[in-house]
């Protein structure tokens, strides 16, 4: 295995973080930046604002508060502008996504567990001011039983061919089709109106008519991303555990095709190795330089190794750079499945990607933010650049600037040295090899 360069020991000895931290270096061009409060403040993703502000969100636990969704918005140098914080007085609330519609507004998903085994779709729309706009909470019930939904993303849809613009949310459900031991979760996509209202999934409706919210086998079946082609065409991109063909019952990439009402268009297809997982955790929309229009990333595991997990595919939903596997956690750890199995790559503006995943590789440094840039056809670059310190350090989101620039954010633990640390929200502006430099 390739040893990891670490060039970035973050946090040195930093005992709390009640207010934004930074370094003394030109912002303009880059800079290291951490947001948060009493108590611990994850970071989860971003969006970029055409006048280059930057919109946070992520979650916060404080002492004698239940776990909110955490919003922040800065300006194009790091600087705060406003917080805010959302949630249920009683319930504990997370966040898995954020969009930047068209119009302005902020689009926010995650969940709210209503009690144990039974989460909610939580999603929200906020101002460019952090006001406060639509809100709706949906779960489902398999006859009195209410279920448990997981949310990975939410989808902005243009409508079209009688179908309401809005909004697809994406995920899974415990409202199973069969009573397999296996059938753990199908995939779920729930869809909203602009004004986030639902739309029913069967009958008449004022605003349109939209299939069932659910689909799968006798398998766990998980969603993780909707992607509108057209006015009729969603392509769902997730992983399944489904025993078909060649493939024999461990995890796989999976995706298929619905029509504007959410019924089967195109039969599923399965991306992986036998006797290995490969769960997604990322799929973004190719530069059209690259010559692929899908990039699906996530994890590979086999035999107590975890790798990064690249896949390519063009237009048509074929094969246009071959899988991938990079070196990434030497061992599984259990410590935090969201957080071990997050791994996003994107298209760069020079014809590259970049990677970013959480990486275990460094002796006693626990998890660090590993950062790698690969070439057109997937294949590393370089060796990863590490940033972390003494605690562990999570991957959240990854963008870059029209500048070539990079933002990087996600969770850093500071003061780890004298004390058990805290988990702070972290924003770093890296130049375009991914450095703290000019």
């Amino acid at each position: 295995m390739r040893i990891a360069r670490f060039i970035f020991p973050i946090l040195l000895t930093i005992v709390s973080c009640d207010t934004e931290r930074s370094f003394n270096v030109p912002e303009e061009n880059y800079f290291v930046k951490y947001y948060g409060e009493e108590g611990e403040q994850t970071g989860v993703d971003f969006v970029v604002n055409p006048d280059g502000t930057i919109v946070m969100v992520g979650n916060t636990e404080r002492p004698g508060v239940l776990s909110q969704i955490y919003v922040v918005k800065v300006d194009a140098n790091g600087h705060e502008l406003w917080n805010r914080k959302f949630g249920l007085p009683d319930k504990k609330d997370w966040v898995k996504d954020v969009e930047l519609h068209p119009d302005g507004r902020i689009v926010i998903v995650g969940e709210t567990e209503m009690e144990v085994g039974n989460k909610d779709v939580y999603i929200r729309t906020i101002s460019q001011d952090g006001v406060p706009l639509d809100s709706a909470r949906h779960g489902l019930k398999k006859g009195s039983i209410e279920t448990d939904e997981e949310v990975n993303s939410v989808s902005i849809i243009n409508g079209g061919a009688g179908f309401s613009a809005g909004f697809i949310v994406t995920g899974s459900t415990t409202n199973v089709v069969t009573a397999d031991a296996r059938d753990l979760h199908d995939a779920l996509f729930l869809r909203f109106d602009g004004g986030l209202v639902r739309i029913k999934e069967s009958g008449p409706d004022p605003i349109s008519i939209w299939g069932p919210p659910s689909y799968g086998y006798n398998s766990d079946d998980i969603a993780y991303k909707s992607v509108e082609v057209d006015a009729s065409t969603i392509y769902v991109f997730g992983y399944s555990n489904r025993i078909t063909g060649s493939y024999n019952g461990d995890y796989n990439f999976w995706y298929f095709a619905l029509s504007g009402n959410a019924t089967p268009k195109l039969n599923e297809n399965y991306i992986g190795k036998a006797s290995e997982n490969e769960q997604l955790t990322s799929v973004e929309i190719a530069n059209s330089n690259l010559g692929i229009r899908y990039i699906l990333s996530g994890t590979a595991a086999s035999s107590g190794t975890v790798q990064s997990y690249v896949v390519g595919l063009s237009s048509q939903l074929s094969f246009d750079t071959p899988d991938i596997r990079l070196e990434n956690n030497s061992t599984v750890l259990a410590a935090n499945p969201n957080d071990l199995l997050k791994v996003k790559v994107i298209g760069s503006i020079n014809g590259s990607f970049l990677s970013i995943s959480s990486d275990s590789r460094i002796g006693n440094q626990g998890f660090n933010i590993a950062l790698t840039r690969l070439n057109g056809n997937a294949i590393r670059q370089s060796e990863p650049l590490i940033f972390g310190g003494e605690g562990d350090d999570f991957a959240g989101s990854v963008a870059e600037l029209p500048n070539g620039r990079i933002l990087l954010m996600g969770t850093m633990t500071i003061g780890q040295s004298s004390t058990a640390g805290q988990k702070k929200m972290v924003l770093l502006k890296l130049n375009s090899e991914g450095k703290l430099a000019e």
